[in-house]
């Protein structure tokens, strides 16, 4: 890892998923498609702790850390959306000794939390756009139905129709 230090300000080391228990595989997938997406760039391991930075990506953003779990996941994650040179090396993983300290069903709802709280505050679009766009389907599909059905729009189309355009222009 220490040798791409010089072409890199971040450097992680992933886990194999194949390595990791089934149990866990299925939240952190869920929850590594979820960063993937709003940071825009392809993610193989986003809570990795196994890795080197530059202090800036820490120091810029101090104030947005967590001081408990996430940390590693919202450093990758203001690494990636402020456009610093990231770099996931694939390493192995062997399985811990003792006890994992990361609740099954409590911090994957936490670590998505972190991560929509900072994708609204790196880049608001990746989240609201494909919001808009979903609630604007819905108005155009409930639409279609109560013209179809009554010859007029139904007051849940108005409502979809103005959540939709407020959504799309919330940013």
């Amino acid at each position: 890892m220490l040798a791409l230090v010089p072409e890199h300000q971040m450097i992680v080391g992933a886990r194999r998923w194949r390595d990791i228990k089934w149990l866990r595989r299925i939240p952190k997938r869920c929850l590594t498609w979820l960063a993937s997406f709003l940071a825009d760039s392809a993610i193989p391991d986003l809570n990795s702790g196994m890795r080197i930075f530059h202090r800036e990506i820490y120091d810029g953003q101090r104030r947005i850390y967590p001081e408990r779990f996430s940390f590693s996941s919202t450093l990758t994650m203001v690494g990636l959306t402020r456009g610093y040179e990231v770099h996931f090396l694939p390493i192995d993983y062997f399985e811990r000794i003792g006890r994992s300290s990361i609740h099954p069903l409590k911090d994957p709802i936490r670590f998505g939390y972190q991560l929509l709280r900072l994708s609204l505050y790196f880049r608001p679009l990746r989240f609201f756009l494909p919001l808009s766009a979903i609630i604007g389907s819905l108005a155009v599909a409930r639409g279609l139905r109560d013209l179809n059905l009554t010859n007029h729009f139904g007051g849940l189309t108005l409502v979809l129709f103005f959540m939709a355009f407020q959504v799309f222009f919330s940013d």
